[in-house]
């Protein structure tokens, strides 16, 4: 997600900035447009002007904005160009226009913040209009002190995502919602975010104090068990698997002692049918149950938390010039 971002970003960054030329058309375009009511105001108001683009006006504005990039300073040609396109019925190219404004956006040094999020409430309803899926416009920087983390109810990822260690960044639209985090071993988290439109909002989830009580000991070796990558039932497990080992290995050899003994006739212990039976049985038991469990902690699986979907960012890494 991150690279995709990044990559797009980098491509809608791509052209010659237009010259001061170029600039004064696309203005004088979008000047000259007519004047008409605006049929998308508010029922019960009385519509505001607006300036509607013809196909005069929208093929200069295409024509100029296909070969050149404003500068920062002179984004807003991008969402009037857009606006344009919008109305004149090409709406791929309006779509293309209005999406490089919100990439641009936040690099515009003459816009107040409060203006800015009014620009991109616009944009938006507009794309919505296009059938396009609201913008992405919010940053989620989500930490985690644990890997194989799932978190649900994210725009985009349906079935979820697997978060790593550290902290990871996702584009989201705006608004609040309610995350929902779980990991085996560890009790559900649900962690309410408000994304705010143009700004990062972060959040932060320390799973220590989320342990369920059976595997408590796991906070005497937290840094062991973290990179460990298993879960907390599989480190325990584990730390448990060479006294089953011994242990399994303890009662095989009692038992082979148990038949050697009874074999050898020693101190009489196998001198009538009944006492070698009972023997046997017993050696029988000991050796069965301590092959069982030896090999049962030599091949038992150890159940490792799954990978991240999204590698969390390095130090120096940004998200679309955040």
């Amino acid at each position: 997600m991150v690279l995709v971002t990044l990559l797009v970003g980098a491509q809608l960054a791509a052209g010659p900035l237009c010259t001061p030329a170029e600039v004064a058309a696309v203005e004088q375009a979008l000047a000259t447009a007519p004047t008409r009511p605006d049929p998308e105001a508010d029922p019960g108001r009385e519509p505001l002007p607006e300036r509607r683009c013809g196909p005069a006006e929208a093929r200069t504005v295409r024509q100029v904005l296909s070969r050149c990039r404003p500068a920062p300073a002179q984004a807003v040609l991008l969402m009037g160009g857009g606006r344009c396109l919008m109305q004149a019925g090409f709406q791929h190219e309006a779509a293309q226009l209005l999406r490089r404004f919100l990439h641009l956006l936040p690099q515009d040094p003459t816009v107040s913040p409060e203006r800015a999020r009014d620009r991109r409430d616009r944009v938006r309803r507009w794309l919505m209009q296009l059938g396009q899926e609201a913008p992405d416009t919010a940053i989620l920087q989500l930490r985690s002190n644990l890997d194989g983390v799932q978190v649900r109810h994210l725009e985009h990822f349906p079935e979820g995502v697997i978060l790593g260690a550290g902290e990871t960044r996702l584009a989201q639209p705006p608004g609040p919602r309610v995350l929902s985090l779980t990991a085996p071993g560890f009790h559900r988290v649900e962690l309410p975010v408000d994304l705010v439109d143009g700004e990062q909002t972060r959040a932060e989830v320390d799973w220590r104090l989320h342990l369920q009580p059976r595997y408590a000991v796991l906070l005497r070796s937290w840094d062991d068990f973290v990179r460990s990558g298993l879960t907390p039932a599989a480190y325990l497990a584990r730390g448990r698997r060479p006294w089953g080992i011994a242990a399994g290995a303890v009662l095989v050899g009692a038992g082979a002692v148990l038949v050697g003994l009874c074999a050898a006739g020693a101190a009489g212990a196998c001198n009538e049918p009944w006492k070698q039976g009972v023997a046997y049985s017993a050696a029988a038991l000991l050796g069965g149950g301590g092959l069982l469990g030896l090999l049962s902690a030599l091949a038992a699986p150890l159940e490792r938390r799954p990978p991240p979907s999204l590698a969390p960012l390095q130090p120096g890494d940004h998200l679309d010039g955040q």
